[in-house]
């Protein structure tokens, strides 16, 4: 049997058993290289080993994982995941402050290195064409959370906000701005500067931009030199998140979204969901 490249299609039913096929391997970042298996059940026998850990987790919760991916990928493959990802749907800035909450919790697959999958072919089909994913023993690790939406699009996402230091500085800040030498509706809108949408990033990301002006008026320096950083916290981060690298299974029988970091095999749904199925006997 035969796998086809990137831009060829053939339909399944034109590979014969025992003819040979070629497993392109989408190594990302690198080249791309083939690798060889006898027929589909050969390769089906050497993924029973390579990826055990895996499917024990799929026969648990009696489900597959997906992910969306370019309708130009082989129906076949073997992939690796980036260690440089950009973020889709969420800020940048927010994306590397939860990546480096879960490097301090001792977790390896983060946003920016892993590619994102789920339970759900639905769910993975808003992203590209639905892919069946297997991690690769050894190869690979994952990351969950007990949060029921990873998409960072502000500060308040993080769910690591340190009430009790935000609330401290509020009222110092409010002292400072009805000492200062500004005009009454400036003070009036300084004051409501950390009650704004999404309060913290907001203040922070306004102080360092007016930072000179808001000096010059009188705002004391120490509380001009602000980070939103200053007001999260990793026990409450890790509280809140409960983000874990163990029990797969029940991360997709709860529609989660799982961080895959490392090695896979990757099977087109389309062509081969039915064959795989037949195989583990998992629907």
């Amino acid at each position: 049997m035969r796998l086809y490249n990137l831009f060829e299609a053939a339909p399944p039913e034109t590979l014969l058993p025992g003819e040979g096929i070629k497993i392109q391997e989408i190594l990302e970042p690198g080249g791309i290289t083939d690798q060889e298996a006898q027929d589909l059940e050969d390769l089906f026998e050497r993924m029973e080993t390579e990826c055990s850990e895996f499917l024990e987790q799929a026969h648990i919760a009696q489900k597959w994982l997906y992910r969306g991916v370019s309708d130009k990928s082989p129906r076949i493959f073997r992939g690796r995941s980036r260690h440089d990802r950009k973020p889709l749907h969420s800020l940048s800035r927010y994306n590397d402050i939860f990546d480096d909450m879960l490097k301090q919790l001792g977790l390896t697959a983060l946003r920016s290195n892993s590619i994102f999958c789920t339970g759900e072919d639905c769910i993975a089909k808003s992203f590209g064409t639905p892919y069946l994913i297997f991690p690769i023993n050894g190869r690979s690790t994952y990351t969950w959370t007990l949060g029921a939406d990873l998409i960072l699009d502000r500060v308040d996402s993080l769910k690591a906000t340190d009430q009790h230091k935000w609330q401290e500085w509020c009222v110092k800040w409010k002292q400072a701005v009805e000492n200062c030498n500004l005009t009454s509706s400036k003070k009036e809108f300084l004051t409501k500067l950390p009650q704004n949408f999404d309060a913290i990033a907001f203040a922070t990301r306004y102080i360092a931009e007016n930072r000179k002006a808001l000096l010059g008026a009188g705002i004391p320096e120490q509380l001009l030199d602000v980070d939103v950083t200053d007001f999260l916290r990793l026990d409450v981060f890790k509280r809140n998140w409960a983000p874990r690298n163990t029990d797969m299974s029940r991360a997709m029988m709860n529609n989660r979204e799982i961080l895959v970091n490392g090695e896979y095999y990757a099977f087109s749904q389309r062509d081969y969901q039915g064959l795989i199925q037949a195989h583990w006997g998992i629907r």
